[in-house]
């Protein structure tokens, strides 16, 4: 009786240690997954502050709302001559981006108005309170891969 005991306890035990093998082998993958996401949209938002600090440029680093204007994710860059500028990163098939790239404007609704953009790919550069790094920061935007 001990024996039958001992042999179907160890067997639940394989079966909910192989259980559990399954769930981290896909929690793992889809952890891969996340992650791959996140490093290609950081790619350009990393190629444009590594450009410019080859620049000299120094900044601050601004968090924005970007589902306010529809976008995945956005960052302002306000540099020391108070040149500030504004870069978001769009799904290319969505209405918001189609019509941004259709009027070559970021439409702030709440507001009724138009903001000027360059769009490269799917990336959007909103330049405000331009100052001399304005140039700088249009040039690096426009050599993103």
């Amino acid at each position: 009786m001990k024996k039958v005991l001992i042999i179907l306890t160890t067997l639940m035990f394989a079966f909910a240690l192989t259980a559990c093998a399954k769930d981290s082998k896909s929690t793992e993958k889809k952890e891969d997954e996340v992650k791959e996401v996140v490093t290609v949209t950081e790619s350009k938002f990393k190629q444009f502050e590594n450009g410019l600090k080859e620049k000299g440029l120094t900044y601050e680093l601004i968090s924005k709302s970007a589902a306010m204007i529809g976008s995945k994710e956005g960052y302002g860059y306000k540099f020391s001559d108070e040149t500030m500028v504004e870069i978001y990163q769009y799904d290319t098939t969505s209405a918001d981006f189609i019509d941004i790239k259709a009027n070559n404007r970021v439409m702030i609704k709440e507001f009724n108005m138009g903001i000027p953009v360059v769009i490269k790919d799917d990336m959007v550069i909103m330049v405000s309170d331009a100052g001399a790094n304005k140039d700088k920061a249009l040039e690096i935007f426009n050599s993103l891969k």
